[in-house]
């Protein structure tokens, strides 16, 4: 593995960790006209519809939805299960729970704040209110 690829190799893809990242590897293979440094295609590190969520990082999520103070939800329909019950086992466990959302959603009776709008314009501010 190339330095600097922080991506793995599963199934003969190649996973980038960010949409950033996913982004500039398309954009280096097009360029130079070969493959990615694991030799693989690229592959941007979701989960697609109908895709099962890898055990381990499932395992991790809910864990830490069972045990945290604070959990944000950002810019979700909080209709696609099982993601959609992590802040819901997070607000069943004691953990503040602050939704950023545009428009209502299912969450909105369990979390402790709703605030309504993009993501974009909110998180800046409560940031900078830091």
């Amino acid at each position: 593995m190339e330095s600097g690829f922080l991506g793995l190799q599963l199934l003969g893809f190649c996973f980038a960790s960010s949409g950033l990242e996913f982004l500039l590897y398309r954009l280096l293979a097009h360029i130079s006209h070969s493959p990615p440094p694991c030799g693989g295609q690229i592959r941007p590190g979701v989960v697609w519809f109908g895709e099962t969520l890898p055990e381990e990082a499932w395992n991790a999520a809910q864990q830490a939805a069972q045990n945290c103070d604070l959990l944000f939800s950002i810019g979700t329909s909080s209709v696609v299960w099982p993601a959609a019950q992590l802040p819901e086992t997070a607000a069943r466990n004691g953990a503040a729970v602050v939704q950023i959302n545009p428009e209502p959603t299912t969450l909105d009776r369990s979390a402790r704040f709703n605030l309504r709008g993009k993501a974009g314009d909110i998180l800046p501010t409560l940031l900078e209110a830091l």
